[in-house]
């Protein structure tokens, strides 16, 4: 049987080791952040409100009922899942994990809008429990519940990927070079991205369109940067569509 005396530089080693994980663990944490607010976004129109209007006898969740009154009939967009901002800077794809999910769920692509640097694939997957119809860039099928669906786009651009069926499924796939990561706010429109200090310009994108970008700017390596309000839409909602209402 080992003396106590004997077990003692084994537990000083133990202590110093799980010390420096310590360290190492409180040195990744310490890395910068931005931080900053989406402004306007409610002010914008999502494009798949036209052919969800009453009467077109196509299944939507975003679908006018005539007798709501036009001030409320203003439909926007939800933050969380119809904005991005995509992130360029220096290094590499590592952040999107290999791929980009899309998912297809309550009658609605998420997220709207993607943006990934070349050689990232696209998986579609539907979480609904109904059959979707996936039209797009070298696609045309149906994905019943659970199945997936890979694309690899090839070059820069804009891809477009919809249900005829169902017009609030719509996603948009922008393929970029520079890209490093893509991020959702959250549905206030705040966003926290956790970052090493370093230069970046991100980019907001909504619907496949950029509406805004800070170039250049300078995130600390340590606490928080502050970008305060960034605006992405109009400072007034525009009129709600005629037949939405008195």
């Amino acid at each position: 049987m080992r003396s106590r005396r004997s077990r003692r530089p084994r537990l000083v080693r133990g202590l110093i080791v799980f010390g420096l994980l310590l360290l190492v663990g409180g040195a990744a944490q310490a890395a910068g952040e931005l931080k900053g607010r989406l402004v306007g976004f409610e002010n914008l129109r999502p494009s798949t409100i036209p052919s969800a209007s009453a009467g077109a006898h196509l299944y939507t969740l975003r679908e006018f009922d005539p007798l709501v009154p036009a001030k409320y009939a203003n439909p926007s967009p939800n933050a969380e899942d119809d904005l991005v901002v995509a992130v360029y800077g220096a290094g590499d794809a590592s952040a999107f994990g290999g791929q980009q999910i899309v998912r297809l769920a309550g009658a609605r692509a998420v997220p709207g809008t993607s943006v990934i640097p070349q050689a990232v694939p696209v998986i579609f997957r539907n979480d609904d429990p109904f059959t979707h119809h996936l039209s797009g860039p070298d696609v045309d099928r149906d994905l019943k519940p659970g199945e997936t669906h890979r694309a690899e786009l090839k070059g820069r651009g804009v891809y477009v990927f919809s249900d005829p069926i169902y017009p609030s499924v719509k996603a948009w796939i922008v393929v970029d070079d520079g890209v490093i990561a893509d991020r959702a706010p959250a549905l206030d429109g705040s966003i926290k991205i956790p970052l090493e200090g370093n230069t970046y310009t991100f980019k907001v994108f909504f619907e496949g369109q950029q509406k805004a970008s800070l170039n250049d700017f300078k995130v600390s390596d340590k606490g928080t940067t502050d970008a305060k309000d960034i605006q992405v839409g109009p400072t007034s909602a525009a009129p709600a569509p005629a037949g939405s209402g008195k």
